[in-house]
């Protein structure tokens, strides 16, 4: 038992560094050279500069660290309850170890996708009819997604091994089967919705203003065409404006893409369908 408990806590171990420093230097970094060349304002530039320095201060870290570490000291001891002595301290190293690793992407998991609220309430340069396809935008709903996608993989690397210790069609199996299917639903929910509804919010705020702009400039043409020389100049400036008026009605109000949908619910093929194998059994009627 304790060998297969020890083989999932390299896995976890490694799963978490890895994804933590993925998103460290190749989304996060990234992320905020981008939003603070697109701060229109010294507020705006001064807040992303508090909240990266925040995110990534030692203290934060530490005082985060260790208090989930004392929290989950009774879990991890719990799993020592019938083991030998030898076992015992083996098992809570790699328990500590797990935790260590595992509450330190649960730190940047917390916190990471409240940027999107940030940044909903800050000036920020967007493009004008197009505000979806704002580089900065599409760099942080890939972050948003990547991560989301990364705690389930995670999720689902290590929980295969934990699953054939458990015996098949028992209370505990589909318990713990029906734990993980939850846990990885919110993880969707607060991971990849949440903040993908603030940069949504404002992209639509984007755009309401980009359409009611153009909507005057229709309005203007429409009251002042007998001002123009001629009929050819006036044709071509309204065709012009209500192009770009359509093109502003038609534009998407979100940065999330088909592909990047699929990947995020497919992510939850693999606890569902756990959760099925263990259910099948408990339902079947017993000889």
């Amino acid at each position: 038992m304790f060998n297969e408990r020890r083989a999932v806590a390299a896995l976890l171990v490694m799963v978490c560094t890895e994804i933590v420093d993925f998103l460290r230097q190749n989304y996060v970094a990234k992320t905020a050279s981008g939003l603070l060349s697109s701060a229109e304002d010294r507020k705006a530039i001064e807040a992303f500069d508090k909240w990266f320095k925040s995110l990534f201060s030692r203290r934060w870290q530490w005082t985060f660290l260790t208090i989930a570490l004392a929290a989950a000291s009774p879990l991890i001891c719990s799993f020592t309850h019938h083991a030998s002595r030898h076992d015992r301290i083996q098992t809570i190293v790699a328990g500590y170890v797990v935790a260590f690793f595992g509450l330190h992407g649960l730190y940047f998991a917390l916190f990471i996708p409240q940027l999107a609220r940030l940044v909903s309430r800050q000036n920020m340069h967007l493009y004008w009819l197009r505000p979806a396809d704002t580089p900065w935008i599409e760099r942080l709903s890939a972050m948003f997604t990547a991560m989301c996608i990364g705690q389930i993989f995670g999720g689902s690397v290590a929980f295969p091994i934990l699953w054939l210790r458990m015996p098949k069609g028992s209370t505990v199996g589909f318990l713990a089967s029906l734990i993980w299917l939850v846990i990885a639903c919110v993880v969707v929910c607060y991971s990849f919705l949440f903040p993908q509804y603030f940069l949504a919010r404002v992209i639509k705020e984007k755009k309401q203003k980009d359409v009611a702009l153009l909507q005057s400039e229709l309005h203007y043409h429409l009251q002042t065409c007998d001002s123009f020389g001629h009929a050819q100049e006036w044709s071509s400036s309204m065709q012009n404006v209500f192009g770009a008026y359509e093109l502003a009605a038609t534009a998407p109000e979100t940065a999330v893409n088909f592909k990047s949908s699929i990947f995020v619910v497919g992510s939850l093929l693999f606890p569902a369908i756990n959760l099925v194998l263990q259910l099948v059994p408990v339902l079947s009627p017993k000889k």
